[in-house]
């Protein structure tokens, strides 16, 4: 078949903002990080158990949409990440057996090397406005698939076939 089926979920650190709201996350990280990382650890337990399944279902390849970052850079610290939520995000991603895309909007820039340790095949937004693309073509394009680059705030929402087309092929010249 010329198909590929595919599935997608988090693996942790969106689900644990997104349930608490950012705001009340952001603050809870900064007065009372034990009870953050407790939350995380039970959505990444989750994950952990949802990714075993997830490989033995047989689907192609996985997506995991896990945002990350702002246009500006990521929503915490580096330091927090690496120390926190990598090591956390680690023990799932070692549990996928199949390709799998890491997507996130925003500038990953001062986190990506560390987030690359992941091991993902893809890396899939990549905000026109927040990252540069042939940037990370030169610099990364060998290690991964990069995914996207077309503009959600103009082409792809108020653009017309024709823009959405020639920014597509625009990309391909550029990365493919």
């Amino acid at each position: 078949s010329n198909r590929a089926l595919g599935v997608t979920t988090r693996i942790g650190v969106s689900n644990t903002y997104l349930s608490m709201g950012i705001e009340h996350f952001s603050l809870q990280l900064y007065a009372n990080p034990e009870f953050v990382f407790r939350i995380l650890d039970l959505f990444v337990n989750w994950a952990e158990r949802a990714v075993s399944k997830i490989n033995e279902l047989g689907f192609d390849f996985l997506i995991v949409p896990e945002d990350l970052a702002w246009k500006q850079g990521p929503m915490f610290s580096p330091k927090i990440f690496r120390e926190h939520f990598l090591p956390r995000m680690k023990r799932v991603a070692e549990k996928i057996r199949i390709p799998w895309i890491y997507h996130s909007d925003g500038n990953l820039m001062p986190i990506l090397d560390d987030l690359l340790t992941l091991g993902m095949n893809g890396l899939a937004n990549i905000e026109p406005n927040a990252m540069d693309i042939l940037e990370l073509k030169k610099k990364y394009g060998t290690r991964i698939c990069l995914v996207g680059n077309i503009d959600l705030h103009y082409t792809l929402t108020q653009g017309t076939p024709d823009e959405t087309e020639a920014e597509v092929k625009k990309r391909i010249e550029e990365i493919g």
